[in-house]
């Protein structure tokens, strides 16, 4: 492996261990998704997060759905759909529905065996309890990294950027979060991603969790 490979990991380790040193919130999150054509060019993808272990809550406290339709070129996809988050607390649950749309690059770049993919999310967001449409961009950022036969290792950053106030969010940067763990394909189109997700968010203690993803294409 390429001194550059090294440096490239390396950077993006440093930048986590600041927030993963103070994550004391001990949380699962599971993925499962899916995704495939459709016609021609045209994609379907299917995505569930389930979030475990909040300190005040136990069990789950959050489920995010959500569907894309999207349009694949060579090397890059564009995509919109809609979500569904649910936060349960206190005995009820709120209701956040969101427009998305996505811009995602495979490999914007590469060094040696390093390869570097990108996605631009946008959202449009609407809250139970809260006035108005909050709209906030989300910078993705990944790295993917053979490390022996079909096991790479993975390294991911993604910031949370809130456009003004609506849905009862706040204007500005308000969240980072990072991933750093392990991908292998169980099939042809079946794979697994297993590691660790590190949160911060403005206002509120970093969150660390273990990840866990299951991901299926047709």
């Amino acid at each position: 492996m390429s001194w550059k490979c090294h440096a490239a990991i390396g950077a993006f380790v440093f930048m986590m261990l600041p927030s993963a040193a103070e994550a004391d919130d001990a949380q699962v999150w599971l993925g499962a998704n899916a995704r495939g054509p459709i016609a021609g060019r045209v994609e379907l993808g299917v995505e569930t997060i389930e979030r475990f272990g909040r300190d005040d809550e136990g069990g789950l406290y959050e489920s995010e759905n959500s569907a894309m339709i999207g349009f694949r070129f060579e090397h890059s996809t564009l995509a919109a759909g809609y979500v569904r988050d649910i936060v349960y607390r206190g005995g009820g649950a709120a209701i956040e529905q969101r427009a998305r749309q996505d811009f995602s690059v495979d490999h914007i770049a590469a060094i040696g065996p390093l390869a570097i993919g990108a996605r631009l999310r946008v959202e449009e967001r609407w809250r139970d309890g809260s006035s108005g449409t909050g709209v906030r961009i989300r910078p993705f950022v990944r790295l993917t990294l053979p490390v022996a036969g079909k096991l790479n290792l993975l390294a991911s950053h993604e910031s949370f950027v809130n456009l003004g106030g609506g849905a009862g969010q706040r204007g500005g940067y308000d969240r980072a979060r990072n991933f750093m763990g392990f991908g292998v394909p169980l099939t042809k189109r079946v794979g697994v991603e297993i590691g660790y997700l590190n949160q911060w968010t403005r206002g509120a203690r970093t969150v660390g969790a273990a990840a866990f993803t299951l991901g299926w294409r047709w």
